[in-house]
């Protein structure tokens, strides 16, 4: 569990914030975060470009530029009917380094300032691309009656929930054209739009909307497969996302609602990770001091069963017995203290008894007892995280 994820946006927004970032540094293994063009400003205006350039350097941070976009073209034919068809669109001249240069000068209106800091980050970015045969992917889900309609029922619902259609209320066609496609339905997308709260175009629910969160879902679902990583995306296409494909859906929530949990139950009256950064009460620079010693617990969540709670998996490596632990008493305590000093050899070899330390406090022994029984993850939680959380507002 927990070794890929990518944050994914929504048409042209970034729609996360710095500290869900932070919080998925901590659990995941590796962080892909998908750029358009407000993600650079954001990153930089947040964190400062030399603790984003220490991200994609040093720790488990990755950005990616697509090299093509998904997007919904609609054009009138000469009979007035709306022409709709879905298109990959590429330009060569905008290159990664060109949008990495944007997104650098528009946080911080440096020209040569920027063109320095784009050659730091360059090398640690990477590029990613649509596969060409994604439009006809898109296509065939919008032949989906019973996915299509459903999606539909979910977006409606997304906006208002007391908006309720079933699939045998919709009637939908998509008539072939040279150029694409004519959608005709039985929606009365005013009166669906009339109902809307917070819709102040009046135009949240048409058809080119619905066709778009289609592509937007299988650009989502295309990019998390290539990276083999688990999909952090708008809320409405992580609605879309379960009736598309359920088990994706739910191991993407299932990881969520876990840590979500296991925040809870560690973390007691604290404050999430997320919350701490979001508040200013800590930045990224403090979140580093215990990033740096988050390698174990890391991995020590990696290795937790997909099928495991993490919270019980957490119990047991806190609560099991180490081989400290079933030591006779009596050897127990002779190993730790004789009098003059700490003999170990007691324990390795059995008893010849060595020793090797002179003048050692309790504290010591303490300590050498937490290296003997070995590393365990409230290690971690009850020295790093819950103090890091706690000192919170």
């Amino acid at each position: 569990m927990f070794q890929n994820i990518c944050i994914l946006p929504s048409g042209s927004a970034f729609p996360t914030d710095i500290g869900l970032i932070a919080e998925n540094l901590l659990y995941y293994q590796n962080v892909n975060i998908v750029s358009v063009p407000d993600t650079v400003p954001i990153l930089i205006n947040n964190c400062g470009v030399d603790t984003l350039i220490e991200l994609l350097t040093n720790r488990n941070l990755k950005i990616l530029f697509k090299q093509n976009i998904l997007g919904v073209i609609d054009r009138q034919d000469r009979m007035g009917q709306t022409i709709t068809d879905v298109t990959l669109v590429s330009s060569p001249d905008l290159t990664t380094e060109e949008m990495i240069f944007r997104g650098v000068f528009a946080a911080t209106s440096r020209r040569g300032y920027s063109k320095r800091v784009v050659n730091k980050l360059l090398p640690h970015v990477d590029a990613i691309s649509y596969q060409n045969n994604i439009c006809d992917l898109v296509r065939e889900d919008l032949n989906n009656k019973e996915y299509f309609k459903q999606a539909i029922i979910e977006t409606i619902k997304f906006y208002h929930s007391s908006l309720t259609l079933r699939p045998e209320d919709i009637d939908y066609e998509f008539i072939k054209k040279e150029s694409g496609f004519v959608f005709v339905s039985n929606l009365n997308f005013e009166k669906i739009n009339s109902s809307i709260p917070n819709n102040p175009k009046g135009n949240l629910i048409n058809p080119s909307s619905l066709i778009l969160n289609i592509l937007e879902l299988r650009g989502d679902i295309n990019i998390a497969s290539d990276l083999g990583a688990e999909i952090v995306s708008s809320d409405l296409n992580t609605q879309l996302l379960r009736v598309k494909f359920r088990d994706i859906y739910n191991k993407t929530t299932r990881s969520a609602q876990d840590l979500f949990q296991f925040n809870e139950f560690l973390l007691n009256n604290g404050h999430s990770i997320r919350e701490v950064i979001n508040n200013g009460d800590k930045n990224f620079e403090d979140f580093f001091q215990i990033l740096d010693k988050a390698d174990r617990f890391r991995g020590w969540l990696k290795n937790v069963g997909e099928d495991k709670n993490i919270i019980q998996e957490y119990h047991n490596a806190v609560a099991s017995e180490t081989w400290v632990d079933k030591l006779p008493p009596k050897i127990l305590r002779w190993s730790f203290f004789t009098g003059a000093g700490l003999v170990l050899d007691a324990i390795l070899t059995g008893g010849i008894g060595t020793a090797i330390g002179l003048g050692l406090s309790l504290g010591d022994a303490l300590l050498l007892n937490k290296i003997l029984k070995g590393w365990r993850p409230n290690i971690f939680v009850e020295n790093e995280l819950k103090p890091f959380t706690k000192s919170a507002k």
